[in-house]
């Protein structure tokens, strides 16, 4: 057994890491690589040598971006990947050589057609792809009805964002009281605090024992900036990291506190009462960094709070917050 032999299987491995956390921490399109790399092992070594490079390329990858996603060994990861695009990667490390004796015969033209499939093919999973949420939830221990909330409007770079009430997005739970607001029941309007999302609800909805209304929104193809409530008041800086966690030297999953601040807020009802609200705006990012895992960013900006139902505006709490990790294998 040649020294080639022996070497670029052990150089496939650490290129298979490397390239792992080179998308993860770089950018996630340098998951296109990885097709290159194994035509590139298969191209300068023999078959049963690129055959088994491919292999321990996708395999020490995939290890990587496993225990990014999960602390443990997770085998269902490794088969998904593999069935899911991994395969090809053997297939170009096992007839790359035919290529490098001359693009003559169908074998070599087909090497080079797979390859560009799935150079493709990685580029589309890879590109990152931008969603913009935006939720609110009214909860009360008792029956109301004809209920006015205004709250804080979206905005992105420092203008309000109005597209996205046009991506009304179904809720989680199939009841009336988790229904869509009529459409005219939403309105911006202009306050002494600037422009402000007016919602009437004409009754809340009975849910166990509370009663309920909701409404939110979706929206894909957004664009790169964050999505953010206005106006806000006294913002501070946070920078508190609430869960971290690490693989090796790399931080590959946190949930971190950035900002704290306060919103405008009115609830009038035709009754005086105590109620929940809950709501917040979310813009996410997510890229694929494997065939089946990918990475994922959110920030966000949540509130949660009580408060009577009157004329009165209320300045009430809220926080910024950044999630982001690897995502395995639904």
């Amino acid at each position: 057994m040649s020294s080639r032999s022996i070497c670029l299987p052990i150089i496939a491995v650490v290129v298979g890491f490397v390239n792992a956390f080179a998308a993860f921490q770089v950018h996630s399109m340098l998951f296109c690589l990885l097709p290159l790399w194994a035509f590139g092992f298969g191209y300068f070594s023999s078959r049963k040598t690129g055959l088994l490079s491919g292999f321990l390329l996708f395999m020490s990858y995939t290890t990587a971006i496993t225990f990014m996603g999960y602390p443990t060994f997770e085998p269902l990861e490794y088969l998904f990947n593999f069935l899911a695009g991994g395969f090809v990667l053997c297939i170009i490390g096992y007839g790359a050589l035919s290529v490098r004796r001359g693009v003559k015969t169908f074998r070599s033209i087909g090497v080079l057609v797979v390859l560009a499939l799935l150079v493709g093919w990685c580029a589309f999973i890879s590109f990152p792809r931008y969603t913009y949420s935006y939720w609110v939830t009214i909860v009360s221990s008792e029956r109301q009805e004809d209920i006015e909330i205004y709250l804080p409007m979206v905005a992105v770079a420092g203008e309000p964002y109005s597209e996205i009430l046009d991506h009304p997005f179904p809720p989680a739970r199939a009841s009336s009281g988790d229904r869509f607001l009529d459409r005219q029941s939403l309105e911006i309007v202009d306050t002494e605090h600037g422009k402000m999302l007016k919602l009437r609800i004409p009754e809340l909805e009975r849910w166990g024992p509370t009663y309920t209304a909701s409404v939110s929104f979706r929206m894909s193809g957004a664009p790169e900036e964050r999505l953010q409530f206005m106006p806000k008041y006294d913002v501070g800086e946070i920078g508190l990291n609430d869960s971290e966690r690490l693989f090796g030297p790399v931080r590959v999953g946190a949930r971190e506190y950035l900002q704290e601040f306060r919103l405008p807020m009115r609830v009038n009802s035709d009754t005086t009462a105590s109620v929940e609200i809950l709501s917040g705006c979310s813009a996410g990012r997510v890229a694929g960094i494997n065939f089946r895992n990918h990475e994922a960013r959110y920030y966000s900006e949540v509130v949660d709070t009580t408060t009577i139902t009157g004329d009165d505006w209320v300045l009430v709490g809220a926080k910024a917050v950044m999630n982001s990790g690897v995502s395995g294998v639904d």
